[in-house]
């Protein structure tokens, strides 16, 4: 049996393979839960689980696009297949937008922050749901950013997607599972 404060718990991170969402998907791990690492780089998700596992951490990776609902859903799906359900869920995979004034912004640049930034978290808690309400609750974690309070202009298309999120997250009107 696993100790730790989340034993028995399954964690899925998107982005986990490397910078914030490395620190999320290893501080997880080492407080005992089971982790999925979805990332779409396969060098940085392969480390990131090999790196846990040699550690007597449970990890997995899964080559994700979080852009494809397909994967996305497929992501939540995999923690159901692999360890049984889902309890925790991380909203972390972000693409860095251009630095390019709104006025150069294209409209494939601002599709491309929507499908990452907000349609992604969507699809997940949308599959991740039903899972946890079966388990009697779980928790849902999406990042934001100060650029939604701030507005930075050559950002726009990251602010709008994170702004989403924010709205997503702090409105989950279910008493269980929670968002933060």
């Amino acid at each position: 049996m696993k100790a730790g404060e989340l034993a028995g718990k399954t964690a899925l991170v998107t982005g986990g393979g490397k910078g914030i969402g490395n620190g999320v998907a290893t501080r997880l791990a080492r407080l005992g839960a089971d982790v999925l690492i979805a990332e779409i780089d396969a060098a940085a998700g392969e480390a990131a689980a090999a790196e846990l596992c040699s550690q007597g951490l449970s990890a997995h990776f899964l080559l994700t696009d979080v852009s494809q609902s397909e994967q996305m859903e497929g992501a939540v799906r995999a923690c159901e297949a692999q360890f049984g359900g889902l309890d925790i869920l991380v909203n972390n995979a972000v693409k860095v937008a251009a630095d390019v004034l709104l006025e150069e912004k294209t409209d494939a640049m601002l599709r491309e922050q929507l499908a990452i930034g907000l349609w992604a978290p969507w699809w997940a808690m949308r599959a991740a749901l039903p899972l946890m309400q079966r388990r009697a609750g779980g928790r849902i974690i999406n990042f934001i950013s100060g650029d939604v309070r701030t507005g930075v202009w050559p950002h726009a298309d990251y602010s709008i997607a994170k702004g989403g999120v924010e709205g997503l997250g702090h409105r989950l009107i279910s008493p269980q599972p929670q968002a933060y």
